[in-house]
């Protein structure tokens, strides 16, 4: 014990730190995590440097709350499902805007419904090891507008990707 404390100390006192023996072992290290005091954590730190899997229908109803899958057509829960994909990893608060314009869509021929998402809390461990997020998604449409929330976890897709999917335990 006496020895390993004075390794440490020693170490200490050399100016010596962690990150640059991990550095000279596996090379330059990527900049710290994105965190700042409005977005909390966020981006490529947890996950949001990569594109999410193809949105099937069936992902898409696993990431919206259940009051808003009844009220929406599939391509509407597809485009919501995608937005949250984003919104999963986005800074807290950022709303993002679903369904997003076509390039191809004329800018008179507004979508049917719309609404945006976005991140209420910081990333969490769940109790069950995953990375979640609380996120409240939005619709708009003729009849009204709905305010939903929804926890998100993180969980391993195909082809090493991560998809964010609403929490349920076995």
């Amino acid at each position: 014990m006496a020895g390993a404390l004075s390794a440490a100390l020693l170490a200490s006192a050399c100016g010596w730190n962690p990150r640059s023996l991990v550095a000279d072992v596996t090379g330059p290290l990527p900049p710290p995590a994105p965190i700042d005091e409005a977005g909390g954590l966020h981006g490529a730190v947890i996950g949001g440097d990569e594109a999410p899997p193809p949105m099937t229908l069936a992902l898409a109803d696993a990431a919206i709350a259940p009051e808003l899958r009844l009220r929406l057509q599939p391509t509407e829960r597809q485009a919501l499902a995608e937005a949250s994909q984003y919104a999963a990893t986005a800074k807290r608060g950022e709303k993002i805007a679903w369904p997003l314009p076509a390039p191809d869509a004329p800018p008179d021929k507004p979508a049917l419904s719309a609404g945006w998402v976005a991140a209420v809390s910081d990333p969490y461990l769940s109790s069950h090891g995953l990375l979640c997020r609380d996120l409240r998604q939005a619709l708009a449409r003729g009849e009204g507008s709905a305010i939903e929330p929804v926890s998100l976890c993180r969980e391993d897709a195909s082809g090493g990707a991560h998809v964010w999917v609403a929490a349920h335990w076995p």
